[in-house]
């Protein structure tokens, strides 16, 4: 299995973020929360939900607890960036420098915004793709990309 997981709790005013992590074995290793400032209440509602066992990860949501399961990918290095962009425009070196800066939680975010920014600009012919170097200094990975 993959053994790293973002797990999204989606609420009517703010999502709860939760990275999780399971040993070799298929046993939950570690819980972090991405979201900060979380009531106690929050917090033991995620608790109870997150499975002890990584098969029953993907099990995890329902109709009133409406919950987002994402894999992390396992390699977070700038080469899968460079690769998974697909745009080699510009300066490598600076845009390298810039993915290092970046946390672990941005690179995700980033890795998971491409295909996303992709099909956005599919739908706008006339719009440029930016240059890797300027999708990260802009942080153009945080927007959100409305599709038809």
């Amino acid at each position: 299995m993959n053994n790293k997981y973002t797990i999204t709790f989606i609420g009517n005013h703010s999502n709860i973020v939760i990275q999780v992590e399971y040993n070799e074995i298929g046993v939950l290793q570690s819980l972090k929360f991405e979201t900060e400032g979380l009531s106690a209440d929050a917090v033991s509602f995620c608790y109870m939900r997150v499975p002890y066992i990584e098969a029953d990860v993907l099990t995890l949501g329902g109709p009133k607890t409406p919950i987002q399961v994402e894999a992390v990918p396992k390699d977070l290095s700038f080469v899968v960036f460079w690769e998974t962009y697909a745009y080699k425009i510009g300066d490598r070196t600076r845009t390298m420098k810039l993915w290092t800066a970046l946390t672990e939680p941005d690179r995700i975010k980033c890795l998971r915004s491409i295909k996303q920014y992709n099909q956005f600009l599919q739908q706008k012919p006339s719009m440029e793709r930016l240059y890797p170097e300027t999708y990260l200094k802009q942080e153009r990975f945080r927007n959100e990309f409305k599709l038809k």
